[in-house]
């Protein structure tokens, strides 16, 4: 599935060079109500949520992606105001799925063979992947990753290129001063395999689009 990952231009240019993206963790996102698409009007619902929550932190980190570039408020928000990366990758399906979207948190029931009241296993996958409906914009695209701290650096993750995460195009911001020269120095021998584009305005809607005039990047 094509997936593409937004990213500030020092990230980006350094994960190009290293052949990697940072894994990110559930505590660090930006939307307070992650892990908590379910209703937790229950007190004791509430406290087994709050516990699986923290559990799942730290055992999971996820790769966030969209499937679109095109759109401006995504170069806003993650492509550093549109100075950063995109990166497009080509990752497995079977290790890739969608988020969903709703204008309503979903009844939590505990799993009847656990003791301790908690959710079961489809449940716990629904609140990995439900988000309210304004994020929609995102149209985001998730994958998980194991958090295993003897491989982490000063407590940051990364997950490696490869056949699973491969990279098949960088996207330059429309505000980037990055060179094609400097993108393809750092692809070294990935360059002849991956897409270089640089991104611009439209001029006949609010889309960011490919620069197709060669004299201009």
């Amino acid at each position: 599935m094509r997936a593409f990952h937004f990213v500030s231009a020092a990230y980006g240019m350094d994960d190009i060079r290293k052949r990697r993206i940072k894994v990110a963790t559930f505590a660090e996102l930006n939307d307070p109500f992650e892990l908590l698409g379910a209703d937790v009007g229950d007190p004791t619902i509430r406290k087994n949520l709050n516990a699986a929550r923290a559990a799942i932190d730290k055992r999971v980190g996820l790769l966030c992606f969209s499937r679109q570039w095109g759109n401006p408020v995504l170069w806003s928000h993650y492509g550093e105001r549109h100075r950063g990366l995109c990166l497009g990758f080509e990752v497995d399906d079977a290790t890739i799925q969608p988020v969903t979207y709703s204008t309503k948190r979903f009844a939590l029931q505990p799993d009847p063979l656990k003791p301790n009241g908690a959710p079961d296993q489809e449940l716990v996958q629904k609140l990995m992947f439900t988000k309210y409906d304004h994020w929609q914009y995102e149209a985001e695209l998730r994958a998980f990753v194991p958090l295993d701290p003897s491989e982490s650096e000063n407590g940051i993750f990364f997950s490696e290129f490869g056949p699973k995460l491969k990279l098949t195009s960088v996207i330059v911001g429309a505000l980037s001063s990055l060179s094609r020269d400097e993108v393809v120095e750092a692809l070294g021998n990935l360059a002849s395999d991956v897409e270089l584009i640089k991104a611009r305005l439209a001029f006949r809607s609010f889309l960011v689009v490919p620069q197709r005039n060669r004299e201009l990047w």
